[in-house]
């Protein structure tokens, strides 16, 4: 038996985190793969299991299900799990060099110590939400009530829009037609920032 560990970037951590099937969804049935080149691929095998790291902690781990070349694969199944030590972000992959004994749940895996991500609980941001929901006449949830009520809970955007989206507080599919149509950029931000000044 051989675990290995992995760690996602910074930058790819919402999208990573919103791919499918991470621990606490309900299973698709859908097969993800982790692509690598590293020479440990060859190491790891279906029943093993696969730890990813990210900012600075471990996150959990998915039971292997296949292994190729270049992809180690994982289905339903990923357990949010961490250890009470900080983990650096590395490249490549290595072996777990831990006791799976010290491992201990970790339900705030997709927020904590992320910047940006926010520690607001649902209750909070569903109160958050109903201030700035679009009123009579408005039909969606547009990119400058995300960036306005992103500056009001100190999230970033995007995962804002994912969170609301996951919480049954916008229309199914907003942060993935965010996504495909330019999601929202640092320009969005400031121009939402600039006119919202020009009113006060």
């Amino acid at each position: 038996m051989t675990d290995l560990v992995g760690t996602c970037p910074k930058d790819f951590w919402l999208e990573w985190v919103t791919e499918g099937d991470a621990a606490g969804d309900t299973p698709t049935s859908e097969e993800w793969g982790w692509f690598t080149r590293h020479h440990l691929i060859g190491a790891i095998h279906p029943g093993d299991r696969f730890y990813v790291v990210a900012h600075g902690m471990l996150r959990g781990y998915a039971p292997v299900t296949r292994v190729t070349q270049s992809a180690i694969g994982r289905r339903g199944g990923a357990v949010s799990v961490t250890i009470d030590e900080p983990v650096p972000g590395f490249r490549g992959l290595r072996e777990r060099w831990w006791d799976r004994e010290i491992e201990r749940p970790f339900p705030d895996w997709k927020t904590a110590n992320v910047h940006g991500m926010g520690s607001m609980d649902d209750e909070a941001l569903r109160a958050a939400f109903d201030q700035r929901a679009p009123g009579p006449g408005q039909s969606k949830f547009t990119r400058r009530m995300a960036i306005l009520m992103a500056d009001a809970t100190g999230m970033k955007p995007m995962f804002l829009v994912w969170r609301l989206e996951t919480m049954g507080l916008i229309r199914p599919g907003g942060w993935a037609w965010l996504r495909r149509n330019g999601a929202i950029t640092r320009h969005h931000v400031e121009k939402v920032r600039a006119d919202a000044a020009a009113l006060v």
